[in-house]
This record gives structure tokens, sequence and C-alpha cells, in this order.
């Protein structure tokens, strides 16, 4: 899927995975026009890569195909033609704010992106995501990617309240998938919170703040995703997760990149119900900007496995 503009490269990509437009609206949490908008190269950067990732695709720019480092790439590919950002802005007719946007956070509207492309000389492409093989095939050395559907499950409070205590975060703090409210709820009343939510039309992947510290539970089948646009936005960030999420050669990778490392990681107890079940350990993993110390596993299951316990039973009688 090359030497097309960015619309019709979705609009391949939705075909390729038997998509409608109106199921690949319902996968990434959005309206259809705003599909209808992204295939016609219309709308916000941060909308059409959401909606890559839902159609099992990614987003090339030459060989980058990590969003956080494609504004790097786009500025190193205008200095290796010798043109400043004010040049680039005359030259491609855009503004030099948005330039700058372009290249230090990927962010802005589709259609000026796809006119610095063209200035740069750059060719972006769509490639299915791989497949999984079949589990009879292979021994699983990490979790199945996770269907979008199970990415709506609600932490249960009581244990985003343990999770929030434990870091005790301080300064402006960030839920960016706020759901039922339960990292938000837990927040404590001396910090500034704040919060996002796709189905509220609050998108994180849209934010532009900074703040001081995120907690959350993301999307797992998005987690790449988040975690790049976090360290984007904050210097401490806690995730509820499965600890292997973090190992990948590209998570540790873009990790690096942002100049972060994982500070700790509490192990917590599995809630039942709903819950998907990766075989996994889960726990909130705290990753800190800066950090050049040793990681701390804390084990907090048993501590914490009556709060949930408690919860499940509640919830079910």
């Amino acid at each position: 899927m090359t030497d097309q503009n960015l619309g019709s490269l979705l609009h391949d990509a939705r075909r390729h995975a038997g998509l409608s437009q109106a199921e690949l609206a319902s996968r990434a949490g959005v309206s259809n026009p705003t599909v209808r908008l992204a295939e016609r190269s219309q709308g916000t950067i941060g909308t059409y890569l959401k909606l890559v990732a839902a159609s099992d695709h990614t987003v090339r720019i030459a060989r980058v195909a990590d969003p956080g480092l494609m504004g790097n790439h786009l500025a190193d590919v205008r200095r290796r033609k010798r043109m400043t950002q004010r040049v680039a802005s005359k030259t491609s007719g855009l503004s030099l704010p948005t330039v700058v946007n372009l290249e230090k956070r990927f962010s802005g509207r589709l259609a000026l992106l796809e006119a610095y492309l063209a200035l740069l000389e750059r060719k972006p492409s769509l490639t299915p995501n791989r497949r999984e093989e079949p589990e009879s095939r292979r021994r699983r050395l990490a979790p199945k990617t996770n269907q979008h559907s199970q990415d709506v499950v609600m932490t249960p409070p009581r244990l985003a309240e343990a999770i929030v205590r434990h870091f005790q975060p301080t300064g402006v703090v960030l839920d960016p998938c706020r759901g039922d409210g339960a990292f938000y709820n837990a927040f404590p009343d001396h910090v500034q919170a704040e919060w996002s939510e796709v189905r509220e039309h609050r998108d994180f992947m849209e934010w532009k703040r900074p703040v001081d510290w995120i907690i959350s539970n993301p999307p797992w089948s998005r987690l790449r995703q988040f975690l790049v646009k976090a360290m984007q936005t904050a210097d401490d960030i806690v995730f509820l997760s499965a600890l292997t999420h973090y190992s990948t050669k590209a998570r540790v990778s873009a990790m690096r990149d942002h100049g972060f490392a994982m500070r700790s990681f509490v192990l917590c107890p599995e809630p039942r119900g709903d819950w998907p079940r990766s075989g996994f350990q889960l726990g909130a993993a705290h990753l800190q900007r800066g950090w050049a110390g040793p990681c701390e596993f804390v084990d907090r299951i048993d501590a914490w496995r009556h709060t949930v316990e408690i919860e499940d039973q509640n919830r079910t009688a």
C-alpha cells in the first residue's frame, strides 16, 4: 500500500481488514463521519493513527513505524535537505507553527501532514500487523493480541485506590482512560485531577498540555501507542497491565528513546469476572523519565487481594 495519499491508504487498509466504515468506527470509538473524513485525508493525525491501529495496520514513513519518533524523522529529513524550518514553511506553504508542531509533536491536520511529506519527498505506507500463528504451531512467549472489545474492562475501584495510594502522585495528575472513573475518583484532593475518555469525545491522543503524572488502565491492544503518547506528556507514568507488555524490543526501545525506564512494578491480584486472562503477571508499572536505578518489584498481591475479592463479591451479590 504505497504511492497513495493517506486517505486512500486507510481506505485500502480497512477493506483489507474486511471492515465496513461503521465497523471501523466502532472499533476505534469514533463516529462514521470521522472515518469518511479520514478516508478523504481530512481530520487530525491523532484520529488517523487510531483508525489505522483499529484496522490492524501500522503507519510507516520510510522505516519509521513509531508515531512518537515520526516527528524527529521529518526533522532529520528536512535537515538533510539543508532546509531550516522557516525555509520549509515558505516552500510548502505551511505556517511556521505548523511545521514546528509536525516535527515536535507529530500532531495537527492530516492534510497539512500530506503537504509536508510531499515537500520532503517522503511516501507513507500502511502495513498489515503480523497475524498470530495457531497455538498448536508454536510455544507462546508473549500474550495474545487483545481484541478491541476486551479494552473496555473496568478496574475495580478498590484496586485503583490502592494503586494511587501506593504511588502518592502530586501536581497535575491525568487519567487518560477514565471509563467509570475508578482511578480518577481515587486521585487525592491535593492534586489537580484531569481526565480524557474517547467515549466522551475527549481523546487522549489529542491531549496537548504537559502533566506531572499519568495513572490509568490503558487499552491493552493499543498500549504501545498510549505509552508513547504518555511519555510525551508526563514524567511519571503508572499503567495497570501485564508485565510482559514492557519486555518487547519495540517498547524497550521506545522507552529508551524517550529517556524513560521502569522504576518499579507492583504485583497486583487479578480481578475476577470479565477481566482478560492472559496468563501473565498483572501489575502497576511505574515508568519515570530519567530513572537510572534498578527496577524494584513489589509484591502486593496478598495485601490487596482481599480488597479485590470483597468488591468482586459485592458486584455479584
